[in-house]
């Protein structure tokens, strides 16, 4: 994204839709997205690489992949769950699952394992969504979010003693 872009999703919109707005003014440019394909949940989180714009669509486990002018151009699916948060660096894909999924009855033991490890790890994708790698944290943490930052890759995690002893 240039200086003058930026891709903001917005509550009280219609779900699915997405704004482009000048990032100087935050003036609209125009709206694209489409409630149907996010089937009314989403996006969630957005990441730009190139000239493509990545959602997040946390609810058919697969991620939308637009142009900057609104156009869906592909449908991305992996070894990934529920993809929550996404961010781009050194044209690999950086992606957190949403924590908990209810496993299924007739899942095979691998996709059970797997499942269970959504929201405690960061799987590292190609923008085709072929898994590279897979930094996983321990059952007791929880990753939240993810940034890159020049060099570094910043992730904001939460543990169940935390949460546990958090007065909400």
């Amino acid at each position: 994204i240039s200086a003058r872009r930026a891709c903001v999703t917005l509550t009280g919109r219609a779900p699915g839709e997405s704004v482009h707005p000048y990032a100087t003014s935050l003036e609209f440019r125009f709206d694209f997205g489409s409630v149907e394909l996010f089937s009314g949940n989403g996006p969630y989180g957005l990441a730009a690489h190139g000239d493509e714009l990545f959602a997040c669509d946390l609810y058919h486990d697969c991620l939308h992949v637009f142009s900057f002018t609104g156009e869906h151009r592909r449908t991305v699916h992996g070894d990934f769950w529920r993809p929550k948060v996404i961010c781009f660096a050194n044209d690999r894909l950086y992606l957190v699952e949403k924590y908990f999924l209810v496993e299924k009855e007739d899942d095979d033991a691998a996709t059970a394992a797997d499942k269970r490890m959504a929201g405690h790890r960061i799987l590292v994708l190609t923008p085709e969504g072929t898994t590279l790698q897979v930094l996983c944290f321990r059952p007791d943490e929880r990753v939240l979010h993810i940034v890159h930052f020049e060099e570094l890759l910043i992730a904001t995690l939460t543990s169940d003693d935390f949460n546990a002893n958090m007065n909400f």
